[in-house]
């Protein structure tokens, strides 16, 4: 989200999160790649979906509609993008998990202090293809089983695999740049401690479990954090989160029956990412509202 000049200490705290996450995730580095997405799956839920569950009372702070009529319209349209997500995602995959990265490359950017939406790309490209480079195989695996019902999944998952490898190179240097530039103006910044927990991260976990360290102790509750701020939300309304949650979990367990054809590793697999994208393309345009009308500030490189 957009970065303000001051942390208040309950900001401050949240960078404590991502510390306590690596050191439990890497006391089960070793799983297999089953209980990985297994305990991923469980941890989303219980940590990562609240936040994406604030679109409906978020919706509500940015006037989308007012009365019953109004929130089932909004309703309508947003099962109907999920829908349509969804469609898109089992008749092309490749294609789906491509709008999939590129939306995420810019939600993930704005967990961080950039300036233009350029930079805004740049450290979203890097958070998530960091970790490929140091797992080129693990990789190449999930998304074999993501394009298993293609003609191609062979060719496509060395491609995007090769493609994310790129990215990681590409983005590096930049943000080195950014964070030597920061030690030699003496303008240290918070950002910097989360920089070098993913780097490490990236090379010491398996990549699922650093993108569930990501989701669930950096990107989640400082997203949660900044709408709970900058909103006037009534308790009523932040309780609808927890509904909004079990009726995620619901489609999760729609997913999760409709795939019964293929093996367990493959549909936890299919769910957690078909999932997340299906849900991902609505939050984005309630999260993009949210930053235009109410988050009008100028982003600041001196957060600290």
């Amino acid at each position: 989200m957009t970065s303000t000049p001051t942390k208040s200490n309950s900001e401050r705290t949240l960078f404590i999160f991502p510390v306590i996450a690596l050191v439990m995730l890497l006391a089960i580095r070793d799983l297999s790649l089953v209980d990985q997405t297994l305990i991923s799956a469980v941890l989303i839920v219980l940590l990562g979906l609240p936040h994406g569950a604030m679109d409906l009372p978020l919706s509500y702070h940015l006037k989308l509609w007012k009365n019953l009529r109004g929130l089932l319209i909004w309703l309508t349209g947003y099962v109907a993008l999920t829908l349509l997500c969804l469609a898109i995602w089992f008749l092309n995959p490749v294609l789906g998990l491509s709008i999939f990265f590129v939306i995420t490359f810019w939600h993930f950017g704005a967990d961080w202090p950039t300036n233009g939406n350029v930079e805004r790309m740049i450290f979203g490209i890097w958070v998530i293809c960091l970790p490929v480079p140091s797992n080129p195989g693990a990789t190449r695996e999930i998304f074999q089983e993501l394009y298993q019902f293609t003609a191609y999944s062979d060719s496509a998952s060395l491609m995007t695999t090769q493609v994310l490898c790129a990215g990681a190179l590409i983005t590096s240097p930049y943000i080195a740049y950014r964070a030597l530039s920061h030690f030699y103006t003496g303008r240290p910044n918070m950002w910097l401690l989360d920089a070098a927990i993913l780097l490490f991260a990236a090379n010491t976990l398996p990549i699922i479990l650093y993108f569930l360290l990501y989701f669930c102790s950096v990107h989640s509750p400082r997203h949660f954090f900044e709408i709970v701020k900058n909103t006037k939300l009534t308790g009523v309304m932040l309780s609808v989160v927890a509904l909004t949650t079990l009726a995620t979990v619901l489609l999760a367990a729609i997913l999760w029956f409709s795939l019964e054809h293929i093996g367990t590793s493959s549909r936890l697999i299919h769910t957690v990412f078909a999932g997340l994208f299906a849900l991902t393309v609505p939050h984005m345009v309630i999260v993009h509202l949210f930053e235009k009308t109410t988050l009008s500030q100028p982003s600041q490189t001196s957060d600290d």
